[in-house]
């Protein structure tokens, strides 16, 4: 979930980008789904939102039956890492760290 969370953050994030990368591969450029129009940003920001949610959830209730109160923080640390990863003003993946 978290990964699936920072995929479709990163797209939004980078669709500027990824518009205008006419050299992606297979590896590089984004998943191209919103350049090619096959999802709409509003898309992408809700399945990010809503897998961010269901992990909250899920490491709530891991946190719970497991006694470990550490677990509370995977989502809320995965939230604030795509942050700084993709969205302004950090962007660390645009000073070389991406």
């Amino acid at each position: 979930l978290l990964q699936f969370a920072m995929t479709t953050g990163n797209d939004v994030a980078d669709v500027e980008a990824d518009r205008d990368n006419t050299t992606f591969t297979s590896y590089s450029g984004g998943s191209r789904v919103l350049v090619q129009g096959e999802l709409s940003v509003g898309q992408l920001r809700s399945a990010c939102a809503g897998s961010l949610a269901v992990a909250a959830l899920l490491s709530a209730w891991l946190s719970y039956q497991t006694g470990n109160v550490y677990l509370l923080a995977t989502a809320p640390v995965a939230a604030f890492m795509l942050w700084i990863y993709s969205g302004t003003p950090f962007r660390l993946s645009y000073r070389g760290y991406g």
